[in-house]
């Protein structure tokens, strides 16, 4: 451990952005897969991919906010994890990798 202390107010967890009431809670490589496109955690569990995969998700969020398409999009992202019965179609293909953009970072 390296004793960094983040104060809760400064901790943005992808579960809690991307949640419809009394609903189930999405993980994060679902979550990448439905919004972004990208697949992670399919090989190895590798936090640097989850760290730039919830940071993307973070920007898609604040663009859906901006666009007033948040409610749609979680309609959107239960209705289609329903059907998949929450599994990542292909899950034995590599990960897709990608770059943030200086503009993201």
């Amino acid at each position: 451990m390296i004793n960094i202390y983040v104060p809760p107010e400064q901790v943005i967890d992808t579960v809690f952005l991307f949640h419809l009431p009394r609903q189930r809670m999405i993980s994060l490589r679902f979550l990448a897969w439905h919004f972004l496109g990208v697949k992670i955690q399919s090989v190895t569990h590798d936090s640097i991919e989850d760290a730039r995969a919830a940071l993307q998700l973070y920007f898609h969020y604040l663009k859906l906010e901006e666009q007033g398409m948040v409610r749609e999009s979680l309609e959107k992202l239960y209705e289609v994890g329903k059907s998949l019965q929450w599994v990542v179609p292909d899950a034995e293909e590599p990960p897709l990798r990608w770059e943030l953009s200086d503009e993201e970072i």
